[in-house]
């Protein structure tokens, strides 16, 4: 019996492992190129991703942040990438969007009302909780770790579980698909026909 949960065998590698819209593992991590786009494997969990998302991830080195703060946004390095979720990954990912977002929300709308009835305490702590809440958001929301981008090649931290289909799915051979000939019926003979 075929597992459900396996990748399927007609994705393979997209492009060179270096070049554009190429992946591959080095060092338990996953790197991906510009345009890569990933197997049919939850990139969360390592069981069959059936959602599709193409985000593009975006890292700012530390020292343009401690430097320059703000204005280190201009040293950022984008890789654009296609990814997939299993159901449960995608529903999590939904989750964790909807609590930095309320947490957001929430900050602003209590830290506001508290700072204009002069309640500071109340204040520092909806400032505290906003600050929680988006880490947490988006702790859940992300499906994996950017750990950099170098050279147009972003190198993502997985879970065991993921970073093992991932190898499995690498690991196997690479074969093409034949085509089964679809084989044509006989058409009956009809009366009158002469043949």
């Amino acid at each position: 019996m075929d597992n459900p949960y396996a990748p399927p065998a007609e994705d393979g590698i997209v492009g060179e492992p270096d070049g554009p819209g190429g992946y591959h593992l080095s060092g338990g991590e996953l790197v991906v190129t510009e345009g890569a786009r990933l197997p049919r494997i939850c990139i969360k969990m390592g069981t069959r991703g059936l959602n599709e998302h193409t985000q593009q991830l975006v890292w700012i080195p530390l020292w343009a942040r401690l430097f320059f703060g703000a204005l280190g946004m201009l040293a950022s390095r984008k890789v654009t990438v296609t990814y997939f979720l299993s159901d449960e990954a995608d529903h999590s990912r939904s989750v964790g969007n909807r609590v930095l977002g309320g947490s957001l929300i929430a900050g602003i709308g209590i830290g506001g009302g508290a700072v204009l009835l002069e309640m500071w305490a109340l204040a520092m702590v909806a400032l505290l909780g906003m600050l929680f809440g988006i880490v947490i958001g988006a702790r859940v929301a992300m499906p994996f770790r950017l750990r950099r981008i170098d050279d147009g090649r972003a190198f993502l931290r997985l879970s065991p579980a993921a970073l093992r289909a991932f190898e499995d799915h690498a690991s196997r051979p690479k074969t093409k698909r034949k085509r089964r000939k679809k084989k044509r019926k006989a058409r009956p003979a009809e009366e009158g026909d002469d043949d």
